[in-house]
């Protein structure tokens, strides 16, 4: 987990320095469109990667749904999901959207071109970064903090779902 979010995060402010240099002339698009393919696959792997062991980390440490919701370290780890859903969605857009353009730009000519893609991906690559340090953040506070597992929660809801609830429910056609 962690040396995938390492590769991902690490990566990124100097993917962003890269794409700097290439709007001010300095770097070809040819080199900055085969360091973005490249980080691009990188990242992926590293989504992945992120998601089966944070998937299973949360299992083991938080345990059940009221343990998500109902404890402090379950708090945590939602902000952490969401502050890495925004990642994943910055990410997507500069895969999606923005490295196609910088490939067909890289294609038709050697220097930076209006539309390239080049300012936004640099841009967003910093804000990605920018996420993944509050993601840090989240993570040194989720060390401070007993797991979910080991807590009694509160459940914070009016409502509290079981399955004799369920039952009374799909009888009265709820």
């Amino acid at each position: 987990h962690l040396i995938a979010a390492s590769a991902w995060v690490g990566g990124l402010l100097p993917l962003a320095l890269l794409l700097a240099s290439t709007r001010y002339g300095e770097i070809s698009l040819a080199v900055a469109r085969d360091a973005t393919l490249r980080f691009s696959m990188l990242g992926v792997i590293s989504v992945g990667v992120l998601l089966v062991t944070g998937v299973l980390n949360g299992w083991v440490l938080v345990g059940s749904m009221p343990a998500l919701v109902g404890t402090d370290y379950g708090r945590l780890l939602l902000v952490k999901v969401a502050l890495f859903l925004g990642m994943v969605a910055i990410a997507a857009v500069n895969r999606l959207r923005l490295t196609p353009r910088l490939v067909h730009a890289a294609g038709a000519a050697t220097a930076p071109v209006k539309g390239d893609g080049v300012r936004a991906l640099a841009r967003n690559s910093v804000i990605e970064a920018a996420l993944g340090l509050a993601i840090l953040v989240v993570v040194g506070a989720l060390g401070t903090v007993p797991p979910g597992s080991h807590v009694q929660p509160t459940w914070p809801f009016s409502v509290r779902f079981t399955a004799r609830t369920a039952a009374q429910c799909s009888r009265r056609r709820c």
